[in-house]
């Protein structure tokens, strides 16, 4: 049996924006890092490893300087939460 809890947080408003800002960013990067995932499948028919996703995270923070602005471990969940979904997309677990 699962349970859970339901917490109720009551920020300000300079942690509320904080959570906008953290939240948009890991969008933007699934959605960049997907588009490079797609690419590199397309041109070389590989996967694009963990690793190489985490580095390329490095390239996009110089290309888009605000990506800075959000803490690095939530940006290095998202390369992993992507490589972990692509692998089980081509699985068929997803």
């Amino acid at each position: 049996m699962l349970t859970g809890h339901v917490v109720r947080i009551y920020p300000t408003a300079e942690q509320e924006s904080l959570i906008r800002r953290s939240g948009g960013a890991c969008r933007f990067l699934y959605n960049q890092l997907l588009s490079y995932e797609k690419s590199i499948y397309e041109k070389e028919k590989r996967f694009v490893p963990e690793y190489e996703l985490s580095s390329r995270i490095l390239t996009l923070k110089e290309e888009f300087p605000w990506l800075m602005e959000v803490n690095a471990q939530s940006l290095q969940q998202v390369s992993k939460n992507l490589a972990k979904a692509y692998k089980a997309f081509f699985e068929k677990r997803a």
